[in-house]
């Protein structure tokens, strides 16, 4: 019993640290962040934080690992209630949005976020495993849906997963402009993705991008996170 307390607490400290990291990043910047300002705000001393996250790298790739695994529990579950495909990924993306919002990882953090993985090679290894990981969670349900009649014969599994990824990035990108319409651009990718209904609400996919299996698939399966 006192183990599992132990890693209980254990665990409780780590998500302590990763909440006040994303909080002094937004308000700070990543760079200008350093790991007394990350233990100040959640009362750790920084070599309590060091036993824990050696370095800055360590936090990103603890929170990149988190949010995959989030996803993709999240994913599972996109096609059990809603009516069409804009609903389910639509939906998916909001119920990501809100779990960024309660870390407070702002889009512009994740911009910048995004910037220093590519630049680092380690970060970059850890979300390309993480992405790759969201992108096979994604194909395979839609591929289980279609199994089970939820999606249309012709959809696409794989192709589906591509055409969730870019409307999610995108969606995620226009957040961070402030003043811009943001359920102007819903309902566009609603239009765009309407006629892709789940078997339930009107059978197969009508949209060629989704239901033919002769789009020209990427040599990587990775797809970049909603």
């Amino acid at each position: 019993m006192p183990r599992t307390v132990d890693q209980a607490n254990a665990e409780a400290r780590r998500t302590a640290i990763l909440r006040a990291a994303m909080r002094c990043f937004s308000e700070k910047g990543l760079h200008e962040t350093s790991l007394a300002d990350i233990g100040k705000a959640c009362g750790m001393r920084p070599g309590h934080i060091h036993y824990y996250f050696p370095s800055k790298v360590s936090i990103i790739q603890a929170v990149n690992a988190l949010s995959a695994d989030e996803l993709a529990g999240r994913i599972e579950a996109m096609f059990e209630a809603a009516p069409d495909l804009a609903g389910a990924i639509l939906g998916l993306h909001a119920q990501v949005e809100d779990v960024r919002r309660d870390w407070e990882i702002s889009p512009l953090l994740r911009l910048e976020l995004t910037a220093e993985t590519l630049r680092n090679p380690a970060l970059r290894e850890t979300a390309e495993q993480c992405n790759g990981r969201v992108a096979r969670v994604l194909a395979e349900t839609a591929r289980r849906a279609v199994d089970d009649g939820k999606l249309g014969p012709g959809v696409d599994p794989e192709a589906l997963a591509r055409v969730a990824a870019l409307i999610w990035n995108a969606m995620s990108l226009i957040r961070i402009w402030e003043g811009v319409d943001y359920g102007a651009y819903e309902r566009v990718a609603e239009a765009m993705i309407g006629n892709w209904k789940l078997s339930g609400a009107g059978g197969a996919s009508q949209n060629p991008a989704v239901g033919q299996a002769a789009v020209e698939r990427p040599t990587e399966t990775a797809a970049p996170r909603p």
